[in-house]
């Protein structure tokens, strides 16, 4: 029996009548996140970088190294990420990066420069303006149309509600005192377990995926 072709990650895109075709001929390793810009660029990001993808297939490294994990700001591949997971492009072409294991919220422009935005590097749940607030382990984030960012913060069990320019981090909904749970309510009556995804519905509403441990 024919031994089974190595698996390899790749970035393929689905028709809506359901046809398949891969995008990114060379393997990328293992795929943490995906958004498309509105000329229908593709950002994909690995463990430690950021790539482009055109619809042409042709990819380049926007930030970040091919194999060294870290934490760096700066431009192209003097920059460093920590298993960058969730990613959303801003009305101005930039890219936000929920840098999961740095526990961070990173801004990335069209020319590579990589800066922080928000949190300070500490697990941990904190309020606060830019690098005073605390994540842990932000994983999915969306924009809204009026530039509003919203992040789902994995181990903090909550919704994340973060205002551009000034960074404002605030907690949208879920337990401020980290705990883990189901229930449906307003604000801090409400519980999630590892809430990971999150996308918008057509009417604004946030929608989000979790993981239960039970």
């Amino acid at each position: 029996m024919p031994a089974a072709a190595p698996r390899s990650k790749r970035a393929r895109p689905a028709a809506l009548e359901g046809r398949v075709w891969t995008l990114a001929l060379p393997s990328l390793g293992k795929i943490r996140g995906i958004a498309v810009a509105t000329d229908g660029t593709i950002f994909v990001s690995t463990k430690s970088a950021l790539f482009i993808i055109t619809l042409t297939g042709r990819m380049t490294l926007l930030a970040g190294s091919r194999s060294q994990t870290g934490y760096a700001d700066g431009q192209g591949d003097k920059a460093r990420f920590n298993w960058p997971t969730g990613l959303a492009v801003m009305a101005d072409g930039s890219l936000l990066v929920a840098d999961w294991g740095n526990h961070r919220l990173r801004q990335v422009s069209l020319d590579g420069t990589v800066t922080t935005v928000a949190g300070s590097g500490q697990a941990g749940h904190s309020d606060g303006a830019g690098t005073a607030a605390r994540f842990d382990c932000p994983s999915g984030i969306v924009v809204d149309r009026h530039g509003t960012i919203f992040v789902s913060d994995m181990w903090n069990h909550c919704i994340r509600k973060v205002t551009p320019g000034s960074w404002a981090v605030s907690t949208l909904c879920g337990s401020k005192e980290r705990q883990a749970g189901h229930a449906d309510g307003a604000g801090a009556d409400a519980r999630f377990s590892y809430p990971r995804g999150l996308s918008l519905d057509t009417e604004g509403h946030l929608i989000r995926s979790e993981e239960h441990t039970s």
